[in-house]
């Protein structure tokens, strides 16, 4: 085995076996990278390393990009990168801000309808209203069926 193969054998014990795979795919978004996102047979999707990849002349370290390997840069570091210097203030619970707003609509069946208040939905209304843009990409729960499994749609 060599070192891209160890390290995609970390990986997959690391972050795929271990549960922490969240299904991002910037594994898979690599130039060259070996592994195919999959939906399981319980709905979620995850990477795959591909039967007919060869892996063995890459020197590829897929572990560098999945925000679990521990290998790639965390929140704090990306934040620090970004936001030290700025003004923004710094909360080890929460990480780098600027400033800290809750509420809610109370227009409409927003609030009742939506998650968090309906704050971005209502948002999203009023951006498509003004004609401010075109369209969204937005995930909703659905029922899964014998044809599709998945507890999500776009």
């Amino acid at each position: 085995m060599n070192n891209s193969s160890d390290s995609l054998k970390q990986l997959f014990e690391r972050v795929v076996d271990g549960g922490y795979c969240i299904g991002c795919g910037a594994c898979a978004a690599v130039e060259g990278s070996p592994i195919q996102m999959k939906v399981t047979e319980f709905g979620c999707i995850q990477p795959h390393i591909d039967p007919n990849a060869d892996t063995s002349g890459s020197s590829l370290d897929i572990q560098q990009v999945c925000p679990f390997s521990g290998e790639s840069p965390d929140e704090n570091e990306i934040g620090r990168e970004r936001f030290a210097g700025s003004g923004a203030a710094y909360d080890n619970r929460i990480g780098y801000h600027r400033a800290t707003y809750a509420g809610y609509v109370k227009e409409g069946e927003f609030r009742k309808r939506g998650s968090s208040g309906g704050m971005v939905s209502w948002c999203v209304a009023e951006l498509l209203k003004t004609g401010q843009i075109d369209g969204v990409m937005h995930v909703h729960s659905r029922v899964p069926g014998d044809e599709d499994q998945r507890l999500f749609h776009y």
